[in-house]
């Protein structure tokens, strides 16, 4: 394999932050996870409103989940179901041994789990991502299905990274006020009131707090904190991890890990059935790309650009330079030389990469010097920003420093299309930013998915006031699997029931779409979010960000045509509308229509 430093002359590997240290406990090992408005607390207020409406496995048990499910029909669920549960197995891909659908329990006289809503045949629940109902576990479940489970328990260790002070500081100042141990409060919290809502088949978490042992740089620290918690905790799942040296150590040893970012899709084959992750795999977010520069942007004008020491950018045609985030053990390699080849066969002019690399700040800042001097010097007119949240900090100011413009084509990634990052990020360069947003379009944070759910429960603001967003999004992963796996839960069951899942949510502005398994994408079958929306920096804009609820100036994202969204194959043909506000949205001040959550009374 070739070094990255062999792509484009004699440029330096540098080395940027493994970002959002405050979330890495619960969260992300070496790059990112975007916050998504799904996941994102999206504060805001009415005062900025839409202006439009290989693993061998231990041997695995396995059970009769029909007798386990038992007699005792739903009456009123066959009278009132039989509809809802015809949409929801249509979109079954295929059988979980484990677990009736909705419409087999119906159709069988099963009885159901307790919170189901019989007219939808999905849990009770104050939101468009809740899954489909399962039958009642009557009488007893597997039992003690593989390490880290009995009858009663599912052990869960909860990774505790070591935060990086600098990091930190640029967290603190842009209004991260969480504490740590308030994001663990937050995620106790999560796993306590899912084991309420979702079926987990008799079994609650016995949570284990496991602070890492070194910085997330230390591939020996993280080895060894994989260990203990494979052989001491001998927990069943990590919720986090500090690198992939640690999520290596941990599927070696049989424990699953809700952890990762945007990893090619063959990390995932490899590691299958343990590792899941939520944001679309480094693969998925290719296949959007290319089609969207395909369709979009190719072979037209750098209308958006600015200059190159005076000199227009925009008076040629497009010439993409791609700055992709890495890590010292080269995970994004493999997919950015194929992202190349692809390219290359397709037609369009890229011609410059370089690589902001794992994970130091003052590395990164040194790097930026040489790569956009590259970047000016090819001419580029158009930089591909596939970087983690801290990068555009340095390049940006670096690029501006150098006296050149060019656009910014933001990919979404780790966090960089949150406004939130966007306010650190030169202005005079990020006024020229547009692309593909992975986030969709904000709500007022009362109105977002995570504050509604949780408050729905718990009839109070979470406790992790900045995070409790992007806290919970693992642990919804989890109990997702642990749900659809039925009463014998194995990694080999919980990826079963994984890809029976439907997909929720496609075709919304407020909401992502959200499903597993190979079904209709290319790729992104362990991960779970898969569309996208268009967006553009207006550096005018004054609001909240994800983080405060404070009305601040400095620029906000705009969401074209209102947020709506795509999937591969359905991104539109010719030039995207960017820089004009007419029919963009930065906060909704109420849903989309049709896109109000159905309501339900609460049990807690």
């Amino acid at each position: 394999m070739k070094s990255p430093s062999e792509w484009t002359g004699n440029p330096r590997v540098g080395a940027v932050r493994n970002w959002l240290v405050r979330y890495n406990p619960f969260i992300i090992t070496v790059a990112a996870i975007a916050l998504i408005a799904l996941l994102l607390p999206g504060r805001g207020q009415n005062t900025n409103t839409a202006e439009t409406s290989g693993i061998t496995s231990p041997t695995e048990q396995t059970a009769s989940t029909e007798a386990a499910a038992g007699a005792g029909t739903v009456a009123a669920a066959a009278k009132a179901a039989p509809n809802a549960a015809a949409s929801v197995a249509a979109t079954q891909v295929q059988a979980n041994p484990n677990v009736l659908t909705f419409q087999q329990a119906v159709k069988r006289g099963v009885k159901l789990e307790a919170h189901c809503d019989t007219r939808t045949g999905r849990i009770a629940m104050p939101s468009w991502t809740a899954p489909p109902c399962t039958q009642a576990l009557v009488g007893a479940n597997g039992g003690n299905t593989w390490q880290g489970v009995t009858s009663k328990k599912i052990v869960v260790a909860l990774y505790v990274a070591q935060s990086d002070p600098a990091a930190q500081a640029i967290l603190t100042a842009a209004g991260d006020g969480d504490t740590t141990q308030q994001s663990i409060d937050q995620a106790i919290e999560w796993i306590r009131e899912y084991e309420a809502v979702f079926n987990t088949w008799g079994r609650k978490a016995e949570i284990h707090v496991v602070n890492g042992s070194a910085a997330a740089t230390d591939d020996a620290a993280g080895k060894a904190d994989a260990i203990k918690v494979a052989t001491q905790v001998k927990a069943f799942v990590s919720i986090g991890s500090p690198n992939n040296t640690y999520v290596n150590e941990v599927v070696a040893r049989h424990v699953m890990c809700m952890c990762t970012v945007e990893l090619p899709n063959s990390f995932y084959t490899k590691w299958s059935p343990y590792v899941w992750s939520t944001l679309q795999s480094s693969d998925h977010t290719g296949v959007l790309l290319k089609e969207y520069i395909l369709k979009r942007l190719n072979n037209r004008k750098a209308k958006w650009a600015g200059t190159s020491d005076a000199t227009p950018l925009s008076l040629g045609n497009r010439v993409f330079g791609l700055l992709q985030y890495e890590t010292k053990d080269y995970a994004y390699h493999a997919g950015t030389e194929r992202t190349i080849k692809e390219f290359k066969a397709a037609g369009i002019p890229l011609k410059v990469v370089y690589f902001n690399g794992y994970p130091d700040l003052q590395a990164n800042q040194a790097q930026a010097q040489p790569d956009i001097q590259a970047m000016k010097a090819a001419k580029v007119t158009t930089i591909i920003c596939g970087c983690d949240p801290f990068a555009p900090i340095f390049f940006t100011n670096e690029a501006a420093k150098q006296n050149y413009f060019p656009e910014w084509l933001d990919v979404g990634s780790a966090l960089t299309d949150t406004t939130f990052f966007g306010r650190t990020y030169n202005p005079a360069e990020w006024k020229n930013a547009y692309g593909m947003g992975q986030l969709v379009a904000r709500l007022p944070e009362k109105l977002g998915d995570n504050y509604q759910f949780y408050n729905w429960y718990y009839h109070k603001d979470p406790t992790a006031r900045s995070g409790y967003g992007v806290i919970r999004a693992p642990i919804d992963l989890f109990y997702r699997g642990v749900h659809a796996a039925g009463p014998v839960l194995t990694p080999k069951t919980f990826q079963d029931g994984m890809f029976a899942q439907p997909e929720l949510g496609a075709g919304m502005k407020s909401v992502i779409a959200v499903g597993f398994g190979a079904k209709k994408y290319p790729v992104s079958q362990w991960t779970a979010f898969h569309d996208m929306t268009e967006i553009w920096w207006n550096a005018q804009d004054c609001g909240p960000d994800e983080v405060s609820a404070k009305n601040s100036c400095g620029g906000m994202w705009r969401y074209v045509n209102g947020g709506k969204r795509y999937l591969p194959g359905q991104i539109p043909s010719g030039e995207p509308k960017m820089f004009d506000p007419a029919g963009t949205v930065t906060i909704y001040s109420n849903y989309p229509p049709g896109e109000a959550p159905p309501k339900y009374k609460s049990f807690h």
